[in-house]
């Protein structure tokens, strides 16, 4: 038996009123001129994550358009993820499940974290992980084309033999986790079809229990956990998916330390940063005016030899001071910190 299976799913509207909230959320978004690939299955997947309320769709559907373009995620400006995390980043589509659905498998045995971030910007990883999010679901998207609508959600294996749990205990390894995390809940609602965890060792529970503050209740409830016994997983995933649709193993290994960034002191857009002098123990404030709402505020920056801690603050009108991110240290010694934030309101 499973360690843990989620609950059921709660009860959709009929029908009917599925047809009707579809079809608000259609008209209400239609000055984003989607193209032919955003079709009703697409929509459904934001009607779902918002318990089929069509004005929390639209928001959420708005949002992370805006998010993909300040990301250049939809441009197609020739870019390229760096070598080092297509070598050692490893998942892949394995085949597919009886209902059509595109099966992938992502092995932790192996999977090097901390070396990835000593290796690679958190910017590219973000990016990647979206490029690659985007091309299973275009397979399925293609797949649910002959198949129908119930292949248009990607089924996933997460095989934990060796994981380790002690390298997420690492500041930064922590803190790309729960941003990757936070971004595929955002971005990418309801694609995930099933997720069978096999493999699990004790330490697992832990992880679990985390990731439970993470993601939605919607996500976790497609979770199915699995101790490491095969004669127990594979007739599970047998009840799904044929065998010969899955490999045993897919990839991965420690990152070589010859592939890990030096700190060069580079940065890139140099030429429109300013170089600011911060003795130990003493702040910099930076003053924004925000006189627009939904306007955004960037920021880029990194430093040499030392982290620093870096947060947000808004007052409003009424000199009422609003904590907008938690301060906090950042490795920006390492790589440069990149972010940005939607200003809802003005202020300061």
């Amino acid at each position: 038996m499973p360690l843990y299976i989620g609950k059921e799913i709660p009860e959709v509207p009929s029908n009917n009123n599925i047809a009707f909230v579809l079809f608000q959320l259609r008209r209400s978004v239609a000055d984003l001129k989607l193209d032919d690939k955003y079709d009703d299955c697409f929509l459904l997947r934001w009607l779902e994550a918002r318990n089929f309320d069509p004005k929390g769709a639209e928001e959420m559907l708005r949002t992370s358009m805006k998010w993909r373009e300040e990301w250049s995620i939809n441009k197609d400006d020739g870019w390229q993820p760096p070598q080092v995390l297509v070598d050692y980043m490893p998942s892949g589509i394995s085949g597919f499940d009886k209902e059509g659905s595109p099966v992938v498998v992502l092995p932790f045995a192996g999977f090097d974290v901390c070396g990835l971030l000593k290796s690679a910007p958190p910017k590219d990883m973000v990016r990647f992980l979206a490029q690659k999010l985007d091309s299973y679901l275009e397979v399925a998207r293609q797949s649910s084309l002959k198949h129908g609508p119930k292949a248009s959600q990607v089924c996933c294996i997460v095989d934990l033999t060796d994981f380790n749990l002690r390298q997420f205990t690492w500041r930064p390894a922590a803190e790309m986790t729960i941003n990757l995390l936070q971004m595929y809940e955002a971005n990418y609602p309801e694609i995930l079809k099933a997720c069978h965890a096999i493999n699990a060792p004790k330490v697992f529970t832990f992880a679990f229990n985390i990731l439970k503050n993470i993601l939605t209740g919607n996500t976790m409830n497609k979770f199915i956990i699995y101790k490491a016994d095969p004669s127990k997983w594979k007739p599970a995933l047998a009840s799904t998916i044929d065998s010969d649709q899955y490999p045993a193993f897919l990839g991965g290994g420690k990152v070589p330390k010859e592939l890990y960034s030096k700190n060069d002191k580079k940065i890139t857009n140099s030429d429109d940063m300013t170089l600011v002098n911060i003795k130990k123990g003493d702040k910099l404030y930076l003053k924004y005016t925000v006189t627009v709402p939904q306007s955004f505020l960037r920021w880029q920056f990194k430093t040499e030899g030392h982290d620093i801690k870096f947060g947000i603050l808004a007052t409003d009108s009424e000199n009422i001071q609003t904590v907008i991110m938690p301060i906090k240290k950042v490795a920006c010694h390492e790589f440069e910190e990149i972010g940005v934030i939607k200003c809802k309101h003005p202020g300061e």
